[in-house]
């Protein structure tokens, strides 16, 4: 998702995502939803500040054994 720096309000925008897409480019099995909320909010007429939470689940592989976990 693409946010540009004039669509953020002096407010502030909030998001909610479950896209998932993203997420086999890492490498990584998802194994649970993903659900990320977002907060932008405008810190003077350059910056803006990042605030949220992602939460997921996902599959790895043990080092020594190759087991999924």
């Amino acid at each position: 998702m693409i946010v540009a720096f004039t669509d953020i309000s002096k407010a502030g925008n909030r998001y909610q995502i479950s896209a998932d897409e993203w997420i086999e480019e890492t490498g990584l099995k998802r194994s649970a939803p993903v659900e990320a909320s977002l907060a932008l909010n405008r810190q003077g007429d350059q910056r803006v500040a990042v605030q949220g939470s992602l939460r997921t689940g996902v599959e790895l592989d043990c080092d020594r054994c190759l087991a999924g976990y």
